[in-house]
């Protein structure tokens, strides 16, 4: 999200940066165990740091899930693994632009406060979504050789 730039009114253009770089320079860190059961299944567990910026946030998370695995021969397996992602949502807070004589000072998406939509419209495009993987489900034939 921290790509980009935006046009000001003179002309001029600025860096995204400044909005959606983290506070502390380390990413959303997502950590994922197992704990094995027996030999065939296991309790996937982990968890997400979360991570912030000025105009961004995304929460911290929890994952579980499981893990089993089908011995079906000497060189082959078929796993299934599901798991689910709670919390760890993306939510992405509004900026205050000045549109001058136009329009004023005004509440808008910072992404989106220099395109031809009223600037009150592009509020409906601030981020507020769960995480890319917030269910898991993979299943997965195996064969060595």
């Amino acid at each position: 999200m921290q790509n980009g730039s935006g046009g000001l009114s003179d002309g001029s253009r600025y860096s995204y940066d400044r909005y959606y770089s983290n506070y502390i320079p380390i990413p959303d860190l997502r950590f994922t165990m197992l704990s094995p059961i027996n030999s065939d299944f296991g309790i996937l567990w982990g968890f997400g740091t979360g991570e912030s910026g000025d105009k961004y946030r995304i929460d911290p998370s929890l994952q579980i899930g499981f893990l089993y695995i089908e011995t079906l021969g000497d060189n082959e397996w078929l796993s299934l693994l599901v798991s689910t992602r709670l919390f760890g949502y993306l939510r992405e807070k509004s900026c205050t632009a000045n549109y001058g004589a136009v329009g004023g000072i005004q509440t808008v998406n910072c992404r989106m406060a220099d395109s031809l939509m009223a600037p009150s419209e592009t509020l409906e495009y601030l981020e507020n979504r769960a995480p890319q993987d917030q269910f898991t489900v993979s299943l997965r034939y195996q064969f060595r050789f």
